[in-house]
């Protein structure tokens, strides 16, 4: 079905291409390095090099302007903006098609430099496709990877929920010492010659001057509040802990003016239509742009803010060149990631040629290259490749005879040989540099760590989302995969199931046998883990996925370290294995594990160990036996965290039991996985009601803070819409 999608998708975009396209080319056929290079290289190079792996640090393409109506791009013109194709801030249909022919004229590049094949299906491990979990740059990944690999059936690699910023590519400062600051704003003061931040404008002043003319600011709905021109002299920049740097003054809302006209005049056909219907030249539409290279200059290049903000993307980088076995990684994140990846590594100062965004156009890509020279020794460059404004605006059939600009990088102090190659130790040394130049002094809270606040908060009015078993409607319950997919969900805690083996060792499955969930048969405790390699996984209705194993503890922990919570359910006999194994990776506090034994029993193992897992009771209102127990936590001190509270009716006793748990300051987990724990109101019925609300409303009114369900998009969504995530 995902092949199928894909071809769909391919197909969707390449029809959409010959329809806007303005020409047609015919098609290049296959052609060699040594044929063509785009690149210009000097002559003989592929004679003595050869491409080993190529790292590509991509902006998004073509997306609509970040704010919608009613914001101040509606109150500083009395002209109607561009019609969009898609919601504020998203990839527009133009910016994927785009993107599909820029894959696809990379797939041709790598086939010339032999990195890969025609109709290549990557082997595990060679390739990797990597997004910020924003919808403008999982789609870039999409396209490109459609383009480029259109039989492989790529999934694109993000680590949050989407719409939430990932902190590889969340150019964040991470740092809060007086003498970092200090140092950082006297760089950005700089900028502005003498005059410090005021001298930013009086530089742009000519560049404001168009942008007001073509936005007739004098007419606009912001005039009638006496702004009829753009501030010059109140530039102020902030570089708060853990948030991205940041601006007030006419320079924030010239920005988003730039932004919005630039990404007008590439989508627009019309370019009169585009300025609002006057007649602008190439040069009045490159300062029209000069404002926003200004913008993410002034926030992200000041040489102690980017080797900050830009760390956790110089990290990754440098281990993709290090990466065994890898030829092609592709990371999508925006123009902040390239322009301050660049700064950091002391890039030499340089214009784009042939587009009207001088330093990251739409769609660029930092590609860096490794090369083995025939002389035994691994070298490297960078490049900046990039659509031109005409091609951008045209969408010619990109080609190795036609290609996008492509613009080496030099770094400062940095000398390449004859080719233009730095020897790649040297790079290495340059990227280590960077990333040890401004370490961080505060740490962001990764996934989990926010999610632990949340439960030891009993004011905290975020639902933690427990998914059961994983992603078991899509992969094979327990497993490593059903496990990734739902941290790509933006769930807050997976919920799995222990086994031990006859030689010790912990891995995941609800069964005490192999014959459900598995092709093997027999208890798993007779089974060595070596022996249940023999064993593939199935999926819900039966059909095994060849290679898939079952997964040990140690590996699920490795997959969900700060990115997702751990619940134990079936599990808590191997407490002292389990605390071993969390307590050596250094992950105990983002593991709950529950049960139904008495507050003695349990208090009494905890009490064996300095550190401990978070526990959690579980009791099943009208049963005397586990209500007993439930009695014995209340009475005990201190409170429990959270106890997990199954009914087979919503009654008072419930509600009474309820309201005991919440007064003593613990939080209520639910079960809406079965009608039979939930009174009826569980995940099939909300998916199937005119209104979830109907369903996971009483939920919520319970005073529930923690639900575990089988359906973890379909509630998060729900609860993303009440206010309560």
């Amino acid at each position: 079905m995902k092949f199928f999608f894909r071809l769909c998708l391919t197909l969707t975009v390449a029809a959409v291409f010959f329809a806007c396209s303005h020409r047609v080319y015919p098609s290049a056929g296959t052609v060699s390095a040594s044929e063509t290079d785009w690149m210009e290289r000097p002559d003989g190079f592929h004679d003595r090099y050869t491409l080993e792996e190529a790292v590509v640090l991509s902006r998004h393409n073509i997306r609509s302007p970040l704010s919608g109506k009613g914001s101040v791009l509606s109150r500083i013109t009395p002209h109607e903006w561009f019609e969009w194709t898609s919601a504020p801030g998203e990839l527009s249909r133009k910016g994927g098609v785009l993107e599909t022919q820029m894959g696809q004229f990379f797939r041709q590049w790598l086939i010339s430099e032999g990195l890969m094949t025609e109709n290549e299906r990557p082997a595990e491990g060679q390739m990797r496709f990597y997004a910020n979990s924003m919808q403008r740059t999982i789609a870039t990944v999409q396209y490109f990877s459609s383009g480029m690999l259109p039989l492989a059936n790529v999934e694109v690699e993000r680590h949050c929920a989407v719409g939430t910023m990932d902190p590889v590519f969340n150019p964040q400062v991470t740092r809060d010492d007086p003498a970092f600051r200090e140092r950082a704003m006297a760089q950005i003061r700089a900028m502005g010659g003498e005059a410090g931040l005021g001298g930013v404008g009086a530089r742009m002043a000519a560049d404001y001057a168009v942008l007001e003319s073509v936005l007739d600011l004098r007419n606009s709905p912001a005039a009638r509040n006496d702004t009829t021109a753009i501030p010059l002299g109140d530039l102020a920049v902030r570089l708060d802990p853990l948030k991205e740097p940041s601006m007030t003054g006419g320079l924030k809302m010239a920005n988003s003016a730039s932004d919005a006209l630039v990404l007008q005049y590439y989508e627009e056909p019309d370019l009169q239509r585009a300025a609002f219907g006057h007649r602008i030249g190439r040069e009045d539409w490159e300062r029209i742009a000069a404002i926003k290279d200004w913008y993410g200059d002034v926030l992200f290049t000041a040489p102690a803010v980017a080797a900050n903000v830009a760390r956790p993307l110089l990290q990754t980088i440098l281990s993709e060149l290090n990466k065994d076995g890898r030829k092609f990684a592709f990371l999508c994140g925006h123009d902040s990631n390239i322009a301050s990846v660049l700064a950091a590594l002391g890039n030499e100062d340089y214009e784009a040629p042939r587009a009207i965004e001088r330093k990251t156009p739409i769609g660029s890509k930092l590609v860096f290259c490794k090369w083995r020279g025939h002389d035994g020794r691994e070298y490297a460059d960078i490049r900046l490749v990039y659509a031109s404004d005409t091609q951008l605006r045209d969408m010619p059939m990109l080609s190795l005879q036609q290609p996008p600009v492509s613009l080496p990088i030099r770094l400062k102090g940095l000398n390449p040989n004859g080719d233009g190659l730095y020897p790649l130790p040297d790079l290495e040394k340059r990227f280590q540099e960077a990333i040890s130049a401004e370490p961080p002094t505060v740490a962001p809270a990764n996934k989990a760590e926010k999610v632990v606040a949340a439960l030891h908060d009993p004011a905290s009015k975020y639902v933690v989302v427990v998914s059961h078993r994983g992603d078991w409607r899509n992969y094979p319950e327990n497993s490593l995969p059903a496990i990734e997919s739902v941290i790509r969900m933006g769930v807050d805690m997976v919920e799995i199931d222990l086994r031990l083996t006859r030689d010790s060792v912990l891995v995941l499955c609800h069964d005490s046998t192999l014959d459900r969930t598995t092709t093997g048969r027999g208890r798993i405790s007779d089974f060595t883990y070596e022996e249940l390699l023999a064993f593939n996984l199935k999926r819900g209705h039966g059909v095994a996925i060849p290679g898939l194993k079952i997964p040990t503890f140690r590996q699920a922990l490795e997959l969900c370290k700060d990115r997702i919570t751990i619940n134990v359910d079936k599990g808590y006999e191997y407490y002292d294995l389990v605390l071993a194994l969390t307590e050596e990776l250094g992950v105990t506090d983002q593991i709950l594990i529950k049960g139904k034994r008495p507050v003695d029993e349990v208090r009494t193992k905890l009490s064996e160990h300095p550190h401990n897992l978070m526990y959690m009771p579980i009791a099943s209102v009208g049963n005397a036996k586990e209500m007993s127990v439930f009695d014995g936590y209340i009475q005990a001190k201190p409170a429990q965290m959270a106890y997990e509270i199954c009914f087979g009716t919503l009654d008072d006793d419930v509600r009474t039991t309820v309201r005991t748990l919440l007064d003593s300051g613990s939080k209520l987990w639910v079960n809406t996985i079965w009608g039979s724990l939930c009174g009826g109101y569980d995940d099939d019925a909300a998916f199937e009601a005119p209104d979830p609300d109907l369903v996971y409303g009483p939920i919520l009114d319970l005073g529930t803070s923690i639900i575990q369900t089988d359906r973890p998009e379909f509630l998060i969504r729900y609860l993303e819409k009440k206010g309560r995530r």
